[in-house]
């Protein structure tokens, strides 16, 4: 019988979205890396916790990466959990890693200004 390869997955985009994605993938038996630019090391040396109607989430990601630049083996999936903002290339964060990646998907958060 052959063993089954541990997906991994790279969430792009750390905040409340991708660290509740990551939290359901990481309970599903995946290998979730994250992208966390803002509180790198408080991610790496305590992972992520949050209280979810769904029961307490808890998970330390495999990898904790600065950018995406540093994702040096393309993940099996990729999340794109981004802020919608006028200066950000979202296709530009992800270009990288998932021209090697088997399936993406994306997570839009609304901006204030595209509320106006």
């Amino acid at each position: 019988m052959s063993e089954q390869k541990q997906p991994t997955v790279l969430i792009v985009g750390s905040g409340a979205i991708g660290s509740f994605y990551g939290a359901i993938l990481h309970r599903a038996g995946a290998a979730v890396s994250v992208v966390s630019r803002s509180d790198y090391e408080v991610v790496r040396s305590r992972g992520f916790q949050m209280s979810s109607p769904l029961g307490d989430l808890s998970y330390r990601p495999a990898s904790v990466l600065p950018s995406v630049e540093a994702c040096e083996a393309a993940p099996d999936y990729l999340v794109l959990s981004v802020k919608v903002l006028d200066d950000v290339d979202r296709a530009g964060l992800i270009r990288r890693p998932s021209g090697r990646t088997r399936r993406s998907c994306s997570s839009k958060t609304v901006s204030k200004s595209s509320l106006n």
